[in-house]
């Protein structure tokens, strides 16, 4: 397992962390997503030979978040 922290831009509530949450969460390969509104970030742990940070930037912006 790796862990990759991500910089998230546009959450303003728990709703949004739980989104946020909730979408890293449903990638296969993702064995535990951490949000954290007051950081504005993500904690991931994940199977690199299934998954990665790209899929991660991916379904936040789809939710309609921005990754910095």
């Amino acid at each position: 397992m790796q862990t990759a922290i991500l910089k998230i831009n546009g959450m303003s509530c728990s709703g949004c962390a739980g989104t946020v949450s909730r979408v890293l969460k449903n990638i296969e390969g993702v064995q535990s997503a951490a949000v954290n509104l007051d950081a504005g970030n993500a904690q991931v742990e994940f199977d690199p030979a299934l998954t990665g940070p790209d899929a991660f930037k991916t379904a936040i912006e789809d939710a309609g978040y921005d990754v910095v």
